[in-house]
């Protein structure tokens, strides 16, 4: 079982609309596949069969572990040396055939061809009867070459399917009779010289009455007068029959020649020429007959018979399509095995998760290398007296580290790899062991729409909530970030509360991988206690600001580097024990093109916060501006202050004006006025 969340978050089907926006929406065209797991491999399925066949078993995993060690060995004896030109020759004939069920219901209505194009008879019925046909016996060829394959069920069963014999008699049949170019041609059935002498005679004089019509052109024209001598010709068209044509005058656009005299009766007319029938050609139309129709007539006859014969063997061409389609699947697995140096997983039976050297499929394409990660998880029995096991292999992997340090694309190169096994395909991974998983569930991408109500928290509850109710001990769970979209102490409340039911769960407990940057989970939970727990973090080398500082792991510049801000950080990607105490996301912002100014600031901040500075009343600090201009307004209150208002005598106006021009600073005589005045009232 996998949902829409898990198919988008790991990237396994992601469709793109198309360019054009005219062609998007209801009733265009199928999307095109983007970077995604499964159009790495619909690149070289070759018949649409085949690529059908494929998408289903991408959305649908097996848990069937016969199914999937059959498509396994399919894999493995076709990606021998000696067998990979068969499996490019099988590939090539692939490429030729059409889905016969198709073909099967355009016999069954009658229909020629599927679409009305240019050429619609060169991929018309007949002609994909034809090439499947061919293309299907070279198939059986190439399988009886391939070492090892007497041991597959499905080349087995191929082999007993593809009956070499009939389908020889299938496509002789069709070759004899139908002409392919003709049908190109005329855009209709055309039957081969030779099926039906009736036939054949029409058409030799149909083909032959171009000099009937000269003849009887001449004849015609002998009783014009001579004096006339209008160009005259007699012209056949199907189901019209035959008639005379004069041509028009191009002044006054009337026939030169009506043939009124004559008993001429005009039918129809063009820029050019103006047509007649007379009794002539009523004559030539009633013992002729259409020639055309009769000739249309015959052919399709022909066809129906031939349609009939062949939907006698419709069992035949339909398993054998069928077998196309899952010939084509394998066979695209194993063409994307070989391109990109895939292994073959070993399935048993414990609940177990072993990967060595695993990457991630995806991801490498990107990047200039990629850092391999070993991979150890093993989920419950199932069963209550088992809940005591003796292995030392965690259920539960608690993931740690910097951002961009690759805890994300490690988290989905796990889930990749066991659901590529699932498929049956080989896994990126120098060795893997996997056992049967029935669900995998993620809280890794949150996707939101103004069609839903929801908000981004809610809808990573709402996920987190589906994978928690429907999870078994088969299930691997992969949690990112859990809680990122709330306040920090809500989210770090549920973590842990997520890390504590599962790890009760006990023999229930499914595989899980659970990536954060709450690192006060290791404070606040007893990880002793929790024995199926194993934290790990990506390793990173830190070198501090300070001189005489050289790289080192993450714990030890953290235990003799208390100011983090300001170092240097390279990412490693190595998966290692143990747990990280910081997330360098100053260093990330930095890196990705946010202005040092900011970055700076942020620095300040986090040192103070670190050592437990007030935050608010830091952050509302006078700048050094504001504090020079709080000093005079501080000076010139206390100089206010020292006045001595109440005293008298000669002079106390001017002084006064002239204490206020000083502390004020005002030089204006109108604004020296005004302000005595208001000093007096």
């Amino acid at each position: 079982m996998v949902n829409t969340d898990t198919l988008i978050s790991l990237q396994i089907i992601q469709p793109d609309t198309h360019p054009n926006t005219f062609n998007q929406g209801p009733g265009s065209s199928a999307p095109k596949e983007s970077l995604s797991l499964f159009g790495l491999f619909q690149t070289h399925a070759r018949c649409p069969q085949g690529k059908a066949e494929l998408r289903r078993i991408f959305l649908r995993p097996s848990l069937d572990s016969q199914e999937i060690i059959d498509r396994l060995d399919f894999i493995s004896v076709f990606m021998r040396p000696e067998n990979q030109a068969s499996c490019a020759a099988l590939s090539k004939s692939l490429s030729k055939v059409k889905n016969m069920r198709t073909v099967m219901a355009l016999l069954h209505k009658g229909v020629d061809g599927g679409k009305q194009t240019q050429n619609v008879f060169t991929g018309g019925v007949w002609a994909s009867l034809l090439a499947f046909t061919y293309h299907t016996i070279d198939m059986a060829d190439a399988l009886m070459d391939v070492l090892g394959s007497s041991q597959l069920p499905l080349v087995v069963q191929a082999l007993r399917v593809l009956d070499r014999a009939r389908l020889h008699v299938i496509g002789k049949k069709v070759h004899d009779v139908v002409d392919l170019e003709g049908s190109a041609d005329q855009h209709r059935t055309v039957v081969k010289h030779g099926v039906n002498q009736d036939l054949d005679e029409i058409k030799s004089f149909y083909d032959g009455m171009e000099d009937i019509l000269s003849i009887k052109a001449i004849e015609i024209a002998r009783a014009i007068p001579p004096d006339l001598n209008p160009p005259l010709n007699v012209v056949y068209f199907p189901h019209l029959g035959f008639h005379l044509t004069v041509p028009r005058d191009t002044v006054t656009g009337n026939p030169i020649y009506c043939g009124d005299e004559l008993g001429w009766k005009q039918m129809f007319s063009t820029p050019a020429q103006a047509y007649f029938k007379d009794h002539n050609m009523v004559e030539m139309d009633h013992d002729l007959g259409d020639l055309y129709a009769a000739i249309c007539d015959l052919e399709i006859e022909i066809s129906y018979n031939l349609a009939q014969t062949v939907l006698e063997d419709e069992t035949l061409l339909v398993t054998t399509s069928d077998i196309c389609g899952s010939l084509d699947c394998l066979l695209a697995l194993t063409h994307v095995a070989i391109q990109y140096k895939l292994t073959r997983p070993v399935l048993v039976d414990e609940n177990v998760v072993e990967i060595r050297g695993g990457r991630h499929l995806l991801y490498e394409l990107t990047v200039p290398s990629f850092v391999p990660n070993d991979t150890l998880l093993r989920g419950g029995s199932g069963h209550e007296e088992d809940a005591q096991r003796t292995e030392k292999s965690p259920n539960m992997i608690l993931l740690t580290g910097p951002n961009y340090s690759g805890k994300s694309v490690y988290q989905k190169q796990v889930a990749l790899t066991v659901y590529m096994a699932q498929v049956g395909s080989f896994v990126p991974a120098e060795a893997a062991i996997l056992g049967i998983t029935d669900k995998i569930f993620t809280r890794i991408t949150t996707r939101e729409s103004v069609s839903r109500t929801q908000s981004a928290f809610m809808i990573d509850m709402q996920q987190m909530a589906i994978a928690l109710n429907s999870c078994t001990h088969r299930t691997l769970v992969v949690i990112d970030e859990l809680g990122k979209g709330t306040d920090a102490c809500d989210g770090v409340g549920l973590a842990i509360g997520v890390l504590n039911h599962l790890q009760g769960l006990g023999s229930s407990m499914p595989k899980a991988i659970m990536a954060t940057h709450f690192h006060e989970i290791f404070d606040m939970v007893c990880l002793g206690a929790m024995e199926h727990l194993s934290p790990m973090q990506m390793e990173v080398k830190v070198r501090t600001g300070r001189p005489g500082h050289d790289f080192g792991t993450r714990d030890t510049v953290a235990a003799k580097n208390s100011d983090q801000h300001g170092s240097e950080v390279t990412y490693l990607y190595n998966l290692r024990p143990g747990r990280s105490v910081a997330s360098y996301g100053i260093q990330c912002a930095a890196m990705n093109g946010i202005s040092p100014g900011i970055v700076e600031r942020a620095c300040q901040l986090a040192r103070l916060a670190e050592g437990g500075e007030d935050l608010v009343l830091t952050c509302s600090a006078l700048s050094a501006s504001e504090e020079g201009e709080l000093e005079i307004a501080e000076d010139t209150a206390r100089q206010f202050l020292a006045w001595d208002l109440d005293a008298r005598g000669e002079g106390r106006h001017d002084q006064l004006v002239s204490i206020l021009e000083e502390s004020l600073g005002i030089v204006s005589e109108e604004a020296s006025d005004t302000n005595v005045t208001r000093l007096s009232a």
